[in-house]
């Protein structure tokens, strides 16, 4: 356990270091980053998705600024949902692991595509990447999780960000 404001004040620290170095890209990366903590840290586990939007798209930034033009990112959001409560870092859950099996394998761009909106009354939240994608094995032991309600099977840490998010829909 790491205390927050400990935390904050070094990431503060360093991002004055790279201000005054000239480095605006570590500053950069430093303050997304910082900003993503603090919201994944404090307030409840639910959020408007038009929140979460906006923290995903922080960490999607991040992500840019390692990848380049790697990464490109489209989004097809119906505003009229931006007040609907979703769980909070699920979209950036999502995320994460799309871009995390999406790039594995030899792809020179991988492009990510966001859509959110209403079918009759439910809330649909689609991410699609043109990447590699997760093998067949890895998408039966999540499924197997979800299923058996484990978070960690056989000591491995694959999947269990999904495998929680699922739980975190279900309550």
């Amino acid at each position: 356990q790491v205390n927050p404001h400990f935390l904050y004040n070094t990431l503060q620290a360093i991002g004055s270091e790279a201000l005054m170095n000239d480095e605006m890209g570590i500053y950069e990366m430093l303050t997304r980053l910082a900003a993503n903590m603090r919201y994944s840290i404090h307030g409840g586990n639910e959020v408007s998705l038009e929140r979460e939007v906006e923290f995903t798209d922080n960490y999607i930034e991040l992500q840019k600024l390692r990848m380049g033009e790697r990464l490109q990112v489209t989004q097809h959001i119906n505003l009229d949902l931006a007040k609907t409560i979703v769980p909070k870092c699920s979209l950036q859950n999502v995320v994460e692991n799309s871009i995390k099996y999406g790039i594995a394998g030899d792809i020179s761009c991988l492009h990510l595509e966001i859509a959110a909106y209403k079918e009759k009354a439910t809330l649909k939240i689609q991410v699609s990447v043109n990447g590699a994608g997760m093998s067949k094995d890895t998408l039966r032991e999540i499924r197997e999780r979800i299923h058996s309600g484990l978070t960690q099977l056989s000591g491995k840490s694959s999947g269990i960000g999904l495998a929680n998010l699922y739980s975190r829909l279900q309550i």
